[in-house]
């Protein structure tokens, strides 16, 4: 009698946890399912567009209902502080990436530990530049000057000039994958205000 076990059939439920409510969700498409859900909810979106719900991972069991709870509290987080958009439904499928960021994020914390981003902020707050939030548009558009451009709103000639004077500041290796990650990351976990 070896094998796997099959997989303990959840009975659907609604409740309410300070204030917000949970569910379990079926698989397939019936009703309670996700696609349900996401049906459900486009329709009463019409009469209330901030109305959305977030959904953790598949539970295959009971004993995975927390973290599949967790995991929806997150993306919940996500949403309420604006960092990604709920057209609807968020889901852990389709927004793994954002958590996987912020999980990062949270981990690193406010105080960035050294290194060029650092220098780059003190060098921003003494002479009223932005080579921080350079940094990061480069970064964020693979080393694409024009898209980093468009987005900080400057002539790509200005996003090189920087480019140039960050070099100056503080030594960068951008040709290392793993210090753009760690860049990224360190630009990723400063305060937003």
């Amino acid at each position: 009698m070896g094998g796997d076990r099959p997989p303990v059939r959840l009975a659907r439920v609604l409740t309410d946890l300070d204030g917000t409510l949970y569910t379990v969700l079926a698989e397939g498409t019936a009703p309670g399912s996700p696609p349900w859900l996401r049906d459900a909810l486009a329709r009463v979106r019409a009469h209330d567009p901030g109305l959305y719900a977030t959904i953790g991972g598949p539970a295959r069991s009971a004993a995975e209902l927390p973290r599949s709870r967790a995991e929806a509290a997150e993306l919940d987080e996500l949403v309420t502080s604006g960092r990604i958009a709920a057209p609807g439904v968020a889901a852990l499928e389709d927004a793994w990436d954002a958590v996987v960021v912020e999980r990062a994020r949270k981990a690193i914390g406010p105080g960035v530990p050294g290194g060029p981003v650092e220098a780059l902020r003190d060098h921003d707050r003494a002479r009223g530049t932005a080579l921080a939030a350079t940094l990061a548009a480069w970064l964020d558009h693979f080393g694409d000057p024009k898209g980093a451009a468009a987005e900080l709103r400057i002539h790509p000639n200005t996003l090189r000039y920087r480019l140039r004077r960050m070099a100056e500041v503080t030594p960068l290796d951008l040709a290392s994958p793993q210090v753009r990650l760690a860049l990224r990351l360190q630009l990723a976990a400063l305060p937003t205000t």
